[in-house]
């Protein structure tokens, strides 16, 4: 067995142990001395064993390595006998192949099977299709993996779209960043959401090259030259000799082109030339005609440095791309009337799943009692909840539209009536049975447009509604002129609230725990509506936990005892019916009144 540190645990001592001696039955097998393994330092390895195997060129040499987390880790292969980092597919600078095997899960005790089943059969498979150019198309496939690993230029941002033809771009060079996108206007609001307003931000030209497929390794550009030739292919040497004019900054260019698997994008960066050098020669200072300052400086060996280019636009960060109903929200518009516990965690759920343009609408500021179930913490303490949820989501997802009223719904309607006409969806979550019987009035009167859902939770939170309003009846049907519900989950022995030091005001002490089902009920409603997956006036109720209902005092009511005999209420979700009812003084179970 070979030496490994006392340090190891008794798995890996006795996992080093038996793998030893299957590797040792293999022809050509030995054990890897200090010296060799010294060589992996990176990797930490404990132990090795080097064997060598033969393909249809030649023997190459395998090490098997394994670290301290062996046998929780499954063992390293290293093709020893190998060209240029990228000039094969799916092996790393020091070697190490990326298998299958070695990212899916596998039984810890059979360690012996992993190596004899999966990885050693895997290992000979790959190096034999990079032998026979098979899988050549993987490193075009895999852009990123290649292209970023070697990238020594700084990380750039992009906003742009991945997508043809190729065309100009608007850049900002910051202290920290370096952001692309389609215009200014782009970047200036994604940087005054993520870093404050700022005046005075200089913002520049840079290019995107859309080529017809990804560049194998071999093809990426070194000098201005090669950058050069891409371009002529790209249809984009115009847009590179706008680049040479005099800046401080280096020009950036962005290679774009669609993967089996998605688009990819490039950075490369090129020094600007100075009007004094040697390209000026002939012409008087300042006046060398651009194309012919372009053409000379292309025609050089200047060094094109290549750069990781990481997306933030809104359709790779909510989905990769994939999911479907990203371009459907990011065009949808939301307001959300209330931003405290329930109303602030949804808006920013909203946020997370991609919805463009929210509107937060709250008059009171955040307290010091507030924290134990807000998203917001003591940096906000005293400042409008409104705005700083506002504040909260915008550096957060700096690509999304966000605006704040740090008034009640009504006074914002009335300093701007068509504030909540123009949204998709309104979402009340502002817990007061007055505010929203004013609501209600004003969502009959305009025709029950747009679908408002009104969100709350009964005492300690054992209990959500989600009820989306939008063509039949109206959120009056079930409540009585008090703001009395039909159809409560729980009853309570006593008044279900606690009173602090202070005149009228009042709490309860549950935390944010058992409210977080309700706000995911909330959330998944809001999206059904604004996707369409859902329609029509409809009640979604949370039912929590029986043990957190007993220990705070309540029952269930005897009503949902009777809808729901053989159910365990104990979690879980239950959607109903809501129906119009005739003798509601709402509506009276009218039909809708459309607008126009």
């Amino acid at each position: 067995m070979p030496d490994v540190p006392l340090t190891m645990s008794p798995e890996c001592i006795s996992a080093v142990g038996t793998i030893d001696s299957y590797i040792l039955t293999l022809k050509s097998a030995t054990r890897l001395s200090a010296v060799q393994l010294a060589g992996y330092a990176d990797r930490k390895i404990v132990a090795g064993w080097g064997l060598t195997l033969e393909f249809s060129d030649r023997d190459r040499r395998l090490d098997i390595l394994v670290d301290p987390h062996f046998p929780f880790h499954p063992p390293f292969l290293v093709l020893v006998d190998r060209p240029p980092f990228s000039t094969w597919p799916h092996i790393e600078i020091d070697g190490v192949l990326c298998l299958e095997s070695s990212y899916s899960a596998f039984d810890h005790s059979e360690c012996v099977n992993l190596l004899k089943a999966d990885l050693l059969p895997e290992a000979y498979a790959l190096v034999s299709a990079c032998l026979d150019g098979h899988n050549r198309d993987d490193l075009l496939d895999e852009f990123y993996s290649y292209w970023n690993l070697e990238a020594t230029g700084p990380k750039l941002w992009s906003l742009v779209e991945p997508q043809a033809p190729s065309r100009s771009l608007a850049v900002v060079c910051g202290h920290q960043y370096i952001l692309l996108g389609e215009n200014a206007a782009s970047l200036n609001h994604w940087l005054d959401n993520r870093f404050g307003p700022r005046e005075g931000r200089t913002v520049e030209r840079g290019a995107l090259l859309w080529l017809e497929r990804p560049l194998f390794p071999s093809e990426y550009p070194k000098t201005v030259k090669d950058l050069w030739n891409i371009a002529e292919t790209a249809k984009g040497r115009s847009l590179l000799s706008e680049l040479v004019s005099p800046s401080p900054n280096a020009a950036i260019v962005l290679l774009g082109a669609t993967t089996t698997n998605g688009p990819c994008l490039g950075g490369v960066l090129i020094p600007r030339p100075s009007r004094s050098s040697i390209l000026s020669r002939g012409f008087r200072p300042g006046k060398v005609p651009e194309a012919i300052l372009a053409t000379r400086y292309f025609a050089g060996t200047t060094i094109a440095t290549r750069s990781r280019t990481d997306r933030v636009d809104g359709p790779w960060i909510h989905g990769r791309d994939q999911n479907k109903e990203t371009p459907v929200l990011e065009k949808t518009k939301v307001a959300i009337l209330g931003c405290g516990s329930l109303g602030a965690p949804l808006a920013i759920e909203l946020a997370t799943s991609g919805v463009g343009h929210l509107v937060l609408v709250d008059p009171e500021s955040l307290k010091w009692a507030n924290l134990g179930r807000h998203p917001l913490g003591a940096p906000y303490i005293d400042q409008p909840k409104a705005s700083g949820v506002a504040k909260y989501i915008k550096s957060s997802f700096p690509h999304l539209i966000v605006e704040s009223v740090d008034t009640s719904w009504e006074e914002a309607i009335r300093q701007n009536p068509r504030i909540l006409e123009e949204c998709d969806l309104i979402v009340s979550a502002v817990g007061s049975w007055n505010a929203e019987d004013s609501l209600n009035s004003w969502h009959v009167k305009h025709g029950r447009e747009p679908t408002v859902l009104y969100c709350w939770t009964e005492a300690f939170a054992v209990a959500g509604h989600a009820v989306a309003i939008q063509k039949e009846g109206c959120a009056r049907c079930h409540f009585d002129e008090r703001g009395k519900f039909d159809y409560e989950i729980t009853a309570w022995p006593t008044n279900a609230t606690f009173r602090e030091p202070a005149c009228g005001v009042t709490y309860q002490p549950y935390g944010l725990s058992e409210l977080s089902f309700v706000i995911a009920m909330a959330a998944a409603a809001a999206l059904d509506y604004l996707t369409k997956r859902d329609s029509g006036s409809g009640h979604r109720i949370w039912i929590g936990s029986e043990r957190l209902l007993r220990e705070a005092g309540g029952t269930w009511t005897e009503r949902v005892l009777e809808d729901y005999p053989a159910r365990n209420l104990n979690g879980g979700l239950y959607v109903r019916t809501w129906e119009p009812q005739a003798s509601c003084t709402g509506c009276g179970g009218a039909p809708v009144e459309r607008k126009g």
